[in-house]
């Protein structure tokens, strides 16, 4: 259930454990479309909490939330879900935020990997077989066996891309993610599964270097990573381009080019 509405904007509080926290700069240039249009799209909000008039804890819209606290408007556009906290309240963020595209590569990993952590939290494992009662609810809402197949159908991205996802999440550590967070590697999808490929111990060494100011790409280097020579880079244009392709010109490109693609298919079928 969820309904709209004006809240004070004093009463909406921001989670201190949300996963991507708030970038000035973004934030400003929503508080100008907010200034000229108005707030279309209304945050999301769970409560409120305590007696008339208590607060609210947002749950997604933390650039919206703060370009109306730039612009001091007093009341803000809501949708205020009633649902309990934990993983419900953590599925309602993760499903608005990782369907962006505005997300960087770095960012898609950790919501992939939470989403999918939400998932299991509630609904159970999520595995390949459609014979698992505790991943009913799950497969009835995705229509899909696999984890990776209903997460690239909704973002219109391709399966490798959301499985390299989950290995960047899995892979790269804490402090290593928080020192590439904001560079251009961060959105280089390549250069964090490079990364991934080096030890927890090589990572952190990096992660230091980074922040004294070395450059990411040198770092791959120093921890015993070479650059890939066999056209991954190629691979990784070739990924994003379809992720970018909408049905209409995927069906175009099959069509066009069904006798080498049944040709491929045929021959991995037969390696594996």
């Amino acid at each position: 259930m969820a309904d709209f509405r004006k809240v004070p904007t004093h009463l909406v509080e921001m989670p201190g454990d949300r996963l991507r926290g708030v970038d000035e700069n973004h934030a400003k240039a929503i508080a100008l479309d907010v200034e000229k249009h108005g707030l279309i799209n209304p945050i999301t909000v769970r409560g409120p909490f305590g007696a008339k008039g208590g607060t609210y804890s947002l749950l997604a819209g933390a650039h919206r939330l703060r370009a109306v606290q730039m612009l001091g408007l007093e009341e803000v556009e809501t949708m205020v879900v009633h649902v309990n906290g934990g993983w419900s309240s953590l599925l309602i963020e993760i499903g608005e935020n990782l369907f962006r595209n505005d997300l960087s590569k770095l960012d898609r990993a950790m919501f992939v990997s939470k989403y999918r952590e939400a998932w299991e939290a509630k609904y159970g494992k999520v595995g390949r077989g459609r014979n698992s009662a505790n991943i009913a609810e799950f497969l009835d809402q995705a229509g899909l066996v696999s984890f990776s197949d209903h997460v690239a159908t909704r973002m219109g991205l391709s399966k490798r891309s959301i499985e390299a996802a989950q290995e960047i999440a899995q892979k790269l550590h804490p402090e290593l993610r928080r020192a590439l967070s904001g560079t251009p590697e961060a959105d280089n999808q390549a250069v964090l599964q490079r990364f991934c490929k080096a030890s927890s111990d090589a990572q952190c060494d990096a992660a230091r270097r980074i922040r004294s100011g070395a450059k990411a790409k040198d770092e791959l280097r120093n921890v015993g990573v070479v650059p890939d020579q066999n056209g991954s880079a190629a691979l990784e244009r070739l990924t994003a381009a379809w992720g970018r392709l909408s049905k209409k010109d995927r069906r175009e490109f099959v069509r066009d080019h069904r006798a080498e693609l049944a040709a491929f298919i045929a021959e991995a079928g037969a390696d594996e």
